[in-house]
């Protein structure tokens, strides 16, 4: 919240339900004193590219003042209530309409300027298989000049890939947001908060751990909230409806065995989320029983490529660093590089 009172875009990053969508949540409950669009870009189509994000954005800043100052009255807009096809001029109609709404609020001090918040941001960027949404660098340019320029907007976007803000530019294409952002990582949950969701989630539903069963859930996933849930549902999911529960250690093994075996988690965080070098990694830590020395992990032919590769594991929360090297950060997936990746025994 600093920062952004500050006018400082800000990006917050993290694996695949760590987490970030319910942040943003909170966040907004404590910022309803300005107007604030969300937007996220899984409601929109790739064929379509970023053009529907325009009008969604300003429909959302009018709905917003609406709720927030019922009486007044708005400017006659450019892409509100219809936009109508795309065009060239899109971009400019949407900074255009921008400026009306803000100067409708009748001149906010800085820190009530308007607040774009943008989920999933990295599906509009290129990767190895797309090349993008359709004019992504023009909305990322009036987003930014709505930022630095106008003064109009604060930004906070959220996704899993930290590219928007690393990549100077795409082929010949100059990235607006290259290092604007000031990145800030989900962190895993605290060993405490993790034991309380689990007790708290299970006696909803009349579930309660014997004691080595709930440590051995909460320390497997490594903070990760949706990874521990998983494998908190298989311990109970032909139990559930029948009665009190208790699980037993022997329960929390199979269940965890299960997720490792069944769940799908895993394999699309190592198929789509991860390169070779963190994979190779992995695999490394994953073979030693004590922690790895950081150059043992660094290939002097792929250097630079390794150190950017330990970091993104770092950022994910999937490896930690300790006095005598790196560990693998959740047991869980240490067993499942063991088990499924390796073919190691248990």
């Amino acid at each position: 919240i600093d920062l952004l009172d500050a006018g400082q875009p800000v990006g917050i990053f993290g694996l695949r339900k760590a987490g970030k969508t319910s942040l943003i949540q909170r966040l907004q409950g404590k910022l309803v004193r300005r107007p604030i669009a969300f937007v996220d870009t899984q409601g929109t189509a790739s064929q379509r590219g970023v053009w529907p994000l325009y009008p969604t954005i300003i429909a959302a800043f009018v709905t917003a003042i609406r709720r927030m100052r019922p009486d007044l009255k708005l400017p006659v807009l450019a892409l509100y209530p219809d936009a109508g096809e795309p065009t060239p001029e899109t971009p400019e109609h949407f900074l255009h309409d921008l400026r009306l709404l803000h100067g409708a609020l009748g001149s906010p001090t800085e820190k009530e300027r308007m607040l774009l918040i943008v989920d999933e941001i990295d599906r509009l960027l290129p990767d190895d298989t797309t090349p993008g949404y359709e004019g992504f660098t023009a909305f990322f340019g009036q987003l930014r000049a709505a930022n630095q320029q106008a003064h109009l907007l604060d930004v906070l976007v959220a996704g899993v890939d930290p590219a928007i803000n690393r990549y100077e530019c795409w082929e010949e294409r100059d990235n607006e947001f290259y290092r604007a952002l000031h990145e800030l990582w989900v962190p895993p949950m605290a060993p405490a908060d993790v034991r309380e969701m689990i007790e708290s989630l299970g006696w909803q539903m009349g579930v309660r751990y014997e004691a080595k069963a709930l440590t051995l859930l909460a320390q497997g996933g490594g903070g990760h909230p949706f990874v521990i849930r998983q494998m908190c549902s298989y311990a109970v999911k032909e139990r559930l409806g029948r009665g009190a529960i208790t699980v037993t250690l022997e329960q929390a093994q199979t269940a965890i065995e299960e997720f490792i075996f069944q769940d799908p988690y895993l394999r699309e965080l190592w198929d789509k989320r991860l390169n070779e070098i963190q994979c190779e990694m992995l695999r490394i830590l994953a073979r030693s029983s004590s922690p790895v020395p950081r150059s043992h992990l660094l290939p002097p032919a792929q250097r630079q490529a390794a150190l950017a590769a330990l970091k993104g594991l770092e950022e994910y929360t999937l490896i930690r660093r300790t006095k005598e090297g790196y560990i693998i950060a959740w047991n869980v997936l240490r067993n499942w590089v063991r088990w499924v990746e390796l073919g190691l025994d248990a």
